[in-house]
């Protein structure tokens, strides 16, 4: 029963390496950036290298400093933040991956142009095309 299991194993991961698309980066050196706007929302979603990360952190962190936000060093962030003009967004941060999102009907166009420099700027950092 154990060598029937092996082999299934061996079969689904020879298999699953055979069908893998040839010429793509590994999953966790891909760098993908996409910015989304509509009517109410704003919004980056990104993946990149882990490698990365601590530039991403520090932009960030410069991001919130700018804006008198009380944490200055979002290591790892899931979490709604808002400032002290009641500029408010969410933003989570992990390691190879980025989420910023920006209500538009919550906040004021000089807080949307700020928010869009940041993920301009977070595009540059990333390295998105």
């Amino acid at each position: 029963m154990k060598t029937m299991i092996m082999l299934c194993a061996a079969g689904i991961f020879c298999l699953g390496t055979a069908f893998a698309p040839a010429g793509k980066a590994p999953l966790f050196d891909r760098t993908s950036v996409n910015i989304s706007e509509s009517a109410t929302e704003y919004a980056l979603i990104a993946e990149y290298p882990e490698k990365k990360f601590a530039n991403v952190r520090e932009c960030l962190s410069e991001y919130l400093k700018q804006n008198k936000a009380a944490m200055f060093n979002p290591a790892e962030i899931d979490a709604t933040i808002t400032f002290d003009d009641r500029t408010t967004f969410y933003a989570r941060s992990f390691p190879g991956e980025l989420e910023l999102k920006f209500d538009k009907r919550k906040n004021s166009r000089e807080a949307l142009t700020r928010f869009k420099k940041l993920c301009d700027r977070m595009k540059d950092v990333i390295g998105g095309k």
